[in-house]
């Protein structure tokens, strides 16, 4: 008995082990006991940590959710967009962008500015 408490509690046989039955005993109990005190710790440690990656979860699978939400809603949004600026007579929005990037434009300020 004293063997398999000993070899379950992950503490090894060794070379020094009590002689007597009540001292066996007692030491049993006493690999049980610290087993049970790491044991519990551990197990609220892992829920918690658990019930934080959920939250996480469920927080990152809402804001994919929006930002799905926000590309629908402008590929919506495109066709009346088009249609405003052909009634207005702008021309095509392809006018509104750019030709050349802001950093290859030379810009500088005066020094009265």
């Amino acid at each position: 008995m004293w063997w398999a408490v000993i070899t379950l509690c992950t503490i090894g046989y060794g070379d020094m082990t009590p002689v007597t039955d009540t001292g066996r005993l007692f030491g049993s109990m006493a690999c049980v006991a610290g087993v049970v005190m790491v044991a519990l710790p551990i197990s609220v440690i892992s829920s918690t940590f658990q019930e934080k990656y959920a939250e996480h979860m469920e927080k990152q699978k809402i804001e994919e959710a929006r930002h799905l939400r926000e590309k629908e809603s402008y590929k919506k949004a495109l066709p009346t967009w088009r249609l405003l600026f052909k009634m207005r007579g702008v021309g095509s929005m392809r006018n509104l962008v750019p030709s050349r990037s802001l950093s290859n434009q030379s810009i500088s300020l005066s020094s009265s500015q």
